[in-house]
């Protein structure tokens, strides 16, 4: 866990200005598990209002006014969702901010690291959470271009198979995590032509 924290304390990350009722943040939690370095992904609940309904992602939301700025709502969501209080001294770094590509929204990226024991608890927004190892979503047979059904449309997009038992990880949260491991040093090994 070290080099992730040396590598993002030497992050500068390329940041753009919020857009009012359009901003998100989330969290990019990370712990030490038995297979190393892992981070929690939650399963949104569906929901007929959400279009990220039943996807895979990374707790955060929607900046709400009342947020001081986007790593506070970063914290305050991922308390909400998860049941996880995040202190200014778990925060690790930044990644880039991203623009939706179907969706006109910008969100921010967060890290943390979490003691391996805390205890996570869904509110209704979250259909399921897990941890899942770091070194399992560098593997390049876990990478590829897989159809999704985007409201009614199938779309063949990138994406990371998690389990057969999952929906795969797709958009930001796709570009989020492929960004962390470049980051870190570490990218996705080269898909086999």
């Amino acid at each position: 866990m070290k080099n992730i924290r040396y590598a993002l304390d030497n992050y500068q990350p390329q940041q753009s200005a919020q857009q009012e009722g359009n901003s998100a943040a989330v969290a990019l939690l990370l712990r030490s598990g038995e297979q190393g370095t892992e981070v929690l992904f939650v399963q949104r609940a569906r929901h007929p209002k959400d279009p990220w309904s039943g996807n895979l992602g990374l707790p955060g939301g929607k900046i709400e006014s009342s947020d001081a700025d986007p790593l506070a709502a970063a914290i305050r969501e991922t308390e909400e969702e998860v049941g996880l209080y995040l202190a200014a001294e778990q925060l690790i770094g930044q990644l880039d901010d991203l623009l939706g590509s179907r969706v006109p929204i910008h969100v921010s990226c967060y890290v943390f690291i979490i003691e391996p024991n805390q205890q996570i608890c869904s509110n209704e927004e979250i259909a399921h959470s897990f941890w899942f190892p770091v070194s399992e979503l560098q593997q390049h047979q876990r990478h590829g271009i897989h159809p999704v059904n985007w409201h009614g449309t199938v779309l063949a997009v990138p994406a990371i198979s998690i389990s057969a038992d999952l929906p795969i990880l797709w958009g930001l949260t796709y570009r989020f995590i492929c960004q962390f491991l470049q980051v870190i040093g570490t990218p996705i090994e080269e898909r086999e032509a």
